[in-house]
């Protein structure tokens, strides 16, 4: 069953064999609960495959490329070969972004963020290398594709498609590795909150790399799972999305002060975060826990007050 997020197509759940993939809307539970709740189960005990081209890619390399991100992102950049989260702010010290940032050479950067965002972000990328010419910023968009492997068997599937030692291959690492034979850009994380990676390929070698992971998975009972799985996964270890942090909070109301560093040096916001970060914030993102109503609750931001609504997937 496939949705569209800004006009781009990708999987929400799988029908069982024989089912129609339709969904029927309900304000109770609908007649996609029972497969989304088995590629949760799928992803918590076994393996789960997912595509995650649809997240926003962006390369920033060059000379200047380092001092750039340093003034543009709150967090400190990660060494060679690893991964940070980094929340960007505007100067009123709001949050504007919230990335992934991988570090593959030391002036070779690729960031990845909610594909939604992707038209925000560019502007606000672009405003800020005005005069710059160290400084080449790419948006990877439809150039570079992406499979996530994630759940307790991830590491033996991938262990059996890569000469890399995956046991040196530590959590929030990153890295050019191929992966059956093709060359990836391989992340050790993964947006479900599951031990898991993230496969960057260019849009030549997707199939490929798919083909090789489902046969290859097949022995781990791998299976696919899509978007809904994704935010009960999500929801479930408390990993906030673009759709409940957002310019209208701060780092520290969101959740998110432990990514933020005011003492690191100057950035966009470091004023405001200084300042926030020795106050109690006066609202703050929650997550709740619902009782079974028998229907889904789903999380709906307000002006106010946006909260994290875990859906207990079976």
């Amino acid at each position: 069953m496939f949705g569209t997020s800004y006009g781009l197509e990708h999987a929400l759940w799988f029908a069982a064999e024989g089912q129609t993939p339709e969904e029927i809307p309900s304000f109770r539970r609908s007649n996609a609960f029972e497969q989304v709740a088995a590629e949760c189960q799928a992803v918590r005990n076994q393996v789960g495959l997912l595509e995650i081209s649809n997240f926003a890619k962006y390369r920033i390399s060059g000379s200047g490329a380092a001092a750039w991100l340093d003034n543009l992102l709150a967090n400190t950049l990660p060494a060679t070969g690893k991964m940070v989260l980094a929340p960007m702010l505007n100067r009123a010290g709001k949050l504007l972004g919230d990335f992934t940032v991988a570090r593959l050479k030391d002036n070779e950067f690729y960031i990845f963020g909610s594909g939604t965002a992707e038209e925000f972000h560019m502007r606000w990328f672009e405003q800020r290398l005005e005069g710059v010419t160290d400084v080449q910023l790419e948006c990877l968009r439809s150039r570079l594709t992406g499979l996530s492997i994630a759940g307790p068997h991830a590491k033996a599937l991938l262990t059996k498609l890569t000469h890399h030692d995956l046991d040196d291959f530590s959590f929030m690492s990153f890295a050019s590795i191929d992966v059956g034979h093709a060359p990836a850009l391989v992340g050790r994380i993964s947006f479900t909150g599951e031990q898991g990676y993230e496969i960057w390929v260019e849009p030549d070698y997707l199939r490929a790399v798919y083909m090789s992971l489902t046969e290859a998975g097949a022995e781990f009972g791998l299976r696919l799972f899509g978007a809904r799985a994704l935010d009960s996964l999500r929801h479930e270890k408390g990993f906030g999305g673009w759709t409940g942090i957002h310019p209208d909070y701060q780092p520290y109301q969101a959740g998110m002060g432990r990514f933020v560093k005011p003492a690191k040096g100057e950035f966009i916001g470091q004023a405001a975060a200084a300042e926030n970060a020795g106050q109690q914030a006066d609202k703050v993102l929650i997550q709740l826990a619902i009782d079974d109503l028998g229907a889904m609750p789903m999380p709906w931001p307000t002006n106010r007050y946006s909260s994290m609504i875990r859906w207990l997937a079976g």
